[in-house]
C-alpha cells in the first residue's frame, strides 16, 4: 500500500503530503479529465444542445415567443459557465435573455454577477420559496392523493429546462429524470413528507409525476468531474439524458473498497461558497459504510453556514434516537441531514475542518481541526499516523462507494 498521499486543503494553494497506511481507491479524480475553464464549459454545453440525445437540435424545440424557465438543481459544478452556455444555446434559437427565468432552490451567490450581461438584457433570477403560497400552483395529486403543488413560474412557462447535476446509480440524490425538479420546486409539505418517509420509490414516483404534469420533455445534466470540474454535458429528451448521465457518473464515481478502514478522510468538490450542510450530509453517507468499527471520519471543507436547527436539537438531546423520532414526527425538512450526521457520529469520532468556530463544531458533537493551513496539515498528519488504515475519498459528495464483501454477497 502507498506510504504517502496528497490532499488539497482549502486553506492552502498547494496540496499537502500525508504519510500513513493508505488503502487503494479508484474513482473519478484518478482517471477523468475535467473542464475548469469557462469558455470550454460553455462550448461543451452549446455542443450538447446542438447534438441532443433522443431529440433534434434543441434550437428546433423552441419558438421565438416561448417563455423559458430554467429549473436549476443543486450542486451543478461550474454553474455560471454552464448557464452562460445554456443562454448561448438559447440565443441561437432566437430566445432572448428577457424570455428566460432561472429558478433556483438554493442560494446561488455568484449568479447575478456571473450572468451580469444577461441580467442587464432582461434575464430574471428567482429563488424558489416552498412556503410562499402565492408562487405555487396546484397541479394535481400524487399517488397517495396528496396535493401536488409546483413553483408557479415553472408551471406557467412555455418550456421548462431542468439544468441539474448528474449522479451515479445508488447515489442519495439519484431519483430519475425529474428528481431535482420535485419536490425541490414543490411546497414545504412535500419536502417534509419526503424527509419523513425517506423512500426512494416514493420520491422517484412523485418526481416522475411532477415532470409529466409540467410537460418537461427537455433536460440538461452536467456530469461532475474531479475537484469541481465538468466531465461531460448531456442535453435532450429528459429520460435519455438521465440514462446517459447516470452511465457516465457510474464510470466516473462508482468505487469499490476491499474492506472497512480505520479512518476515512473526505473532501468536497463543491465551490466553497456553495458548500452546505446538505452537501456534507451526502458526503458522510458515502463515507460512513466504509468505516470500520471504532473508526473515524475526517471532513475537509470550507463550510461556514450556520448549522440547521435540526442538528442543534440532535446535539442537545440526551437520546439521539428520541431526537430523530421527534424531528420525524414534525416532518422537519432537515431530518435527512440530521439522520446522516447521527449515523456518522454513532459509528465513531467525526473530525471537521471548516469555517466554523471550534465552539460551534464541538457543540454539534464533532472535533474541530484547526483552520490555519500549517496547523490543519499537522493535525491531519497526526490523525492519519495514529490510524492503522486510511482511505482518502476526494469529492465525496459525488462518490458511490461499495465494500467488496457487499458486492460478493449481493
Amino acid at each position: 500500500m502507498p506510504a504517502t498521499a496528497q490532499l488539497r486543503l482549502p486553506t492552502s494553494a498547494n496540496p499537502i503530503e500525508l504519510s500513513g497506511t493508505f488503502g487503494e481507491l479508484c474513482f473519478a479524480a484518478d482517471r477523468s479529465v475535467a473542464l475548469h475553464e469557462g469558455p470550454a464549459i460553455e462550448s461543451a454545453v452549446v455542443r450538447a444542445m446542438h447534438e441532443p440525445v433522443g431529440l433534434p437540435p434543441l434550437s428546433r424545440c423552441f419558438t421565438q415567443d416561448d417563455q423559458i424557465a430554467v429549473a436549476l438543481g443543486a450542486g451543478v459544478p461550474q454553474v455560471d459557465s454552464v448557464l452562460r452556455g445554456v443562454l448561448t444555446g438559447l440565443a441561437e434559437a432566437n430566445i432572448e435573455p428577457r424570455q428566460v427565468t432561472i429558478v433556483t432552490a438554493t442560494v446561488e451567490p455568484t449568479l447575478a454577477t456571473g450572468l451580469a450581461d444577461a441580467v442587464d438584457a432582461g434575464l430574471r433570477i428567482e429563488r424558489h420559496d416552498p412556503a410562499d403560497e402565492d408562487n405555487l400552483c396546484f397541479a394535481g395529486v400524487d399517488d397517495r392523493d396528496e396535493p401536488l403543488r409546483i413553483n408557479r413560474r415553472l408551471f406557467e412557462a412555455d418550456v421548462i429546462l431542468p439544468v441539474t447535476c448528474g449522479h451515479a446509480p445508488g447515489h442519495p440524490a439519484a431519483h430519475g429524470a425529474y428528481g431535482d425538479v420535485y419536490p425541490t420546486f414543490g411546497d414545504a409539505a412535500a419536502l417534509r413528507r419526503l424527509a419523513k418517509t425517506n423512500s426512494r420509490p416514493t420520491h422517484d414516483s412523485d418526481a416522475e409525476r411532477a415532470g409529466w404534469v409540467l410537460g418537461a420533455l427537455l433536460a440538461l445534466q452536467v456530469v461532475p468531474g474531479p475537484r469541481g470540474g465538468v466531465a461531460q454535458v448531456f442535453a435532450g429528451e429528459a429520460h435519455e439524458v438521465d440514462r446517459e448521465a447516470a452511465r457516465c457518473c457510474q464510470q466516473a464515481w462508482a468505487a469499490r473498497v476491499d474492506s472497512p478502514t480505520s479512518l476515512v478522510v473526505i473532501t468536497l468538490a463543491t465551490d466553497p461558497e456553495r458548500q452546505t450542510w446538505g452537501t456534507l450530509a451526502t458526503a458522510l453517507d458515502a463515507a460512513s459504510p466504509l468505516v470500520a468499527a471504532n473508526g473515524a471520519i475526517a471532513v475537509v471543507t470550507q463550510l461556514a453556514a450556520a448549522p440547521p436547527q435540526a442538528l442543534i436539537e440532535l446535539a442537545d438531546a440526551d437520546d439521539p434516537d428520541h431526537a430523530l423520532h421527534r424531528l420525524r414526527s414534525k416532518n422537519d425538512p432537515d431530518l435527512l441531514i440530521a439522520t446522516s450526521m447521527a449515523a456518522a457520529l454513532q459509528r465513531g469520532p467525526l473530525y471537521l475542518l471548516s469555517g466554523l468556530s471550534d465552539d460551534d463544531v464541538e457543540s454539534l458533537g464533532m472535533t474541530p481541526l484547526c483552520s490555519a493551513a500549517e496547523s490543519s496539515a499537522a493535525e491531519l498528519q497526526r490523525l492519519v499516523a495514529s490510524r492503522p488504515s486510511v482511505l482518502l475519498l476526494e469529492d465525496a459528495e459525488h462518490v458511490v462507494a461499495t465494500l467488496a464483501a457487499e458486492v460478493v454477497s449481493a
